[in-house]
């Protein structure tokens, strides 16, 4: 098991922010999916990789499509450029993580809860 300590785990804290800002917004839709993403990742990572393996993903990528959708149908052309190039900052990240996991993939915690505090903010 990891510890709460390292660095792929206490950043998990970035994620649960915004879902408080969700339930700020009465976005409940992202305050389901965001607060399950939370608990299954959390769960996910602290004992490395071994438990939701393939819910967590499902789930985790069901916000982003979420927040995607509600943004291209809503938000105006200069919002969605902003949060479509952050997007695409967090699939090249994703796709990056394949070399070394352990450092890069806690920052697609990060990247991802910017994203979403973005489109919250447009909302």
């Amino acid at each position: 098991m990891r510890s709460w300590n390292e660095f792929m785990m206490w950043n998990h804290i970035f994620i649960f922010m915004e879902v408080l800002h969700s339930i700020y917004k009465n976005n409940w839709c992202l305050v389901i999916l965001g607060a399950l993403a939370t608990i299954l990742s959390s769960s996910r990572h602290l004992h490395h990789e071994k438990k939701y393996n393939l819910i967590e993903p499902i789930v985790a990528k069901s916000c982003l499509v979420y927040n995607t959708y509600i943004s291209l149908t809503t938000f105006t052309f200069y919002q969605n450029m902003i949060l479509l190039s952050s997007k695409g900052t967090i699939i090249t990240v994703w796709f990056f993580e394949t070399y070394d996991y352990e450092t890069i993939h806690p920052w697609l915690h990060i990247l991802v809860s910017i994203d979403t505090h973005l489109f919250l903010s447009y909302i």
